[in-house]
């Protein structure tokens, strides 16, 4: 992080997940907008380095209270919430069960108590690089989140013994999985030993185990934070992994059940196959004691749900071909409001290989018919530009979210 000189502040601003090079941010801090052009290089998630003058370094709100911001990183919803938003989010899960996760972006300093963030910006303090994407609540994630607490997935969640999510950033998904199992084994009073892994790199670890510690509430009545719940780093495409599974050993040491959300952003060819060779490493037959070496066999295991947010469906599309030929097929979960509860609207029934196609007529139709709302005012799918999209309040922009993004089911032929 660039020290503060003088009478300068340094801050950091983080890239919306909407934003593109050249866009204008308007940021709402200590009751002035401050208006950042994204600049060249940027993506969503990056953290920007912003320096403001100041007295002594400090800067002065409109009640001439000094407000020194360390290292708070301001977000999106600091736009309209001021200085107090960015910091925490308070997500529901699906309406059959009562659990408000309070999800984090920051872990509070151990030495001064002030909201830091987990992101490095130029990677110097870690030991791989994050591109601070695993800070944000993305809305893929949590309709994940709300898909896995629904009525419609009970048996999923009952069944899966031992469960692994991919990518966690915040760790939404996971903590609603974890959640969710927790009440249903009280409800049940079952004392089935489930184990629950979020993964992430190393730099994301730490935001993940805080964040389970801020909804320990919803998770130690059935499950132990210790015992249950796991937090470890991992990098796809590893021939082996560093770690092997913990917990009674008489559940087979097997993956039941493999969730991940918004794994396809930007991401590239390679990443594509590290991905699915991951996938893949999880469900293949496999001794976990240590020292024993890998085994396979042509037994599968498990499934997959994963939240797609498409963004470059022709790019995206590859990571499903490369599935389908390493024996996977995936399954649409059509939007409805057993599994959504009505928080999320319905999206399109098109499937992986259709969606945002040109050569599919339905495609092609579903994005010049159908409209979002825009600042109160109706756009079609193929009109909405970044203009647009910066003008939509939450509702809005969590509506035309959801006409991009989809959850599919996969398991191995």
């Amino acid at each position: 992080m660039v020290p503060a000189l003088n009478n300068q502040r340094t801050i950091q601003i983080q890239v919306p997940p909407d934003a593109e090079i050249g866009d204008t941010l308007t940021f709402h801090i200590s009751g002035a907008d401050l208006n950042i052009t994204v600049p060249d290089g940027s993506k969503p998630g990056d953290v920007l380095q912003i320096q403001l003058e100041g007295d002594d370094g400090n800067n002065i709100d409109e009640a001439g209270t000094e407000n020194d911001y360390g290292d708070q990183i301001f977000t999106r919803d600091d736009v309209s919430a001021g200085d107090s938003a960015g910091k925490s989010e308070k997500i529901s899960l699906h309406p059959s069960v009562n659990i408000n996760l309070v999800m984090n972006g920051f872990v509070p300093s151990e030495k001064n108590g002030n909201d830091v963030s987990l992101y490095d910006a130029k990677g110097e303090n870690s030991t791989c690089q994050a591109d601070g994407t695993h800070a944000m609540v993305w809305p893929a994630g949590m309709y994940l989140a709300t898909c896995l607490s629904s009525p419609a997935l009970e048996n999923l969640i009952t069944e899966s013994q031992v469960v692994l999510e991919l990518g966690s950033g915040t760790g939404i998904a996971g903590i609603a999985f974890a959640a969710v199992a927790s009440q249903t084994l009280l409800r049940r009073e079952d004392k089935a030993d489930k184990q629950i892994y979020l993964t992430d790199l190393p730099t994301a670890l730490p935001l993940i185990r805080y964040n389970l510690k801020a909804n320990k509430q919803y998770i130690s009545s059935g499950l132990s934070l210790e015992q249950n719940v796991h937090v470890k780093a991992l990098r796809w495409g590893a021939s082996e992994v560093p770690w092997s599974f913990q917990g009674d050993r008489n559940i087979s040491n097997k993956v039941d059940l493999i969730i991940g959300s918004d794994l396809l952003y930007d991401a590239s060819l390679e990443t594509y196959k590290s991905l699915v060779q991951t996938i893949d490493y999880f469900f293949v037959s496999r001794e976990t004691m240590e020292g024993n070496p890998r085994k396979e066999s042509q037994q599968s295991y498990g499934k997959i749900v994963l939240s797609v947010r498409w963004r470059k469906p022709e790019e995206e599309r590859l990571f499903f071909e490369f599935m389908e030929t390493a024996g996977y097929t995936f399954t649409l979960l059509k939007n409805s409001d057993t599994v959504f509860g009505g928080i999320c609207s319905s999206g399109c029934d098109l499937n992986w290989k259709d969606f945002g196609n040109p050569a599919c007529a339905k495609s092609n139709d579903f994005f010049t018919s159908t409209s979002v709302q825009a600042g109160g005012r109706a756009k079609l799918l193929n009109e909405v530009i970044e203009k647009d999209v910066a003008r939509m309040d939450e509702n809005e922009y969590n509506l035309f979210e959801s006409k991009f993004t989809q959850i599919y089911v996969g398991c191995r032929k």
